[in-house]
């Protein structure tokens, strides 16, 4: 926890084609131990997920990390997080509290050629990669970015044994055989 009180990285973004770069760098940012909030990893539809994301950006974000794409950032919803990130920013005298991401449409034409498939299904389960959704028998699940990194590359891998080294790198991006206790807890 920062000197504020605040104990969060914000994660703004506004196109569904960024939601995966999203849930990874989310992913990544939980596995090296930080609390992270952004739409695609906390919130189902039908919640009042707005006032609830609003109040993570006012109160719990001692960063916030900007995906921004040329149309994104002209899109309402991100203009308005733009502008109460600023505003927080000066309340609580730190200059750097946005950092900008910028996801060019070259980058972005990059990461959809690595693109993965739309969805996986198997019995009532089925994964919306390009929403990072998890619907388990109708109902949509709500996963820790962790979770649903974990359960992506499981998925992803359908059939074929998946070891504790590949997961810990994948999923947390952990370089060496120090450890599997991550691996342990989840799975």
């Amino acid at each position: 926890m920062t000197k504020t009180g605040r104990d969060a990285i914000f994660i703004s973004h506004a196109n569904p084609e960024d939601n995966a770069f999203t849930v990874r760098l989310g992913a990544r940012l939980t596995a090296a131990g930080q609390q992270v909030w952004a739409d695609v990893l906390r919130f189902c539809g039908g919640k009042d997920w707005q006032r609830r994301l609003e109040g993570c950006l006012r109160n719990k974000a001692f960063r916030v990390l900007l995906v921004g794409t040329e149309e994104g950032v002209n899109m309402q919803g991100v203009r308005n997080e733009i502008q109460i990130a600023h505003s927080v920013g000066r309340r609580i005298g730190d200059p750097d509290f946005v950092i900008p991401l910028r996801l060019t449409a070259r980058v972005r034409a990059a990461l959809r050629r690595r693109a993965e498939p739309e969805s996986f299904v198997s019995g009532e389960l089925s994964i919306r990669y390009d929403r990072c959704q998890m619907i388990l028998a109708g109902q949509a699940v709500e996963l820790t970015a962790t979770e649903y990194e974990l359960l992506r590359v499981l998925s992803l891998n359908a059939g074929r044994v998946v070891t504790r080294d590949t997961l810990l790198r994948q999923v947390w991006s952990v370089r060496d055989r120090g450890g599997s206790e991550p691996v342990r807890t989840f799975v």
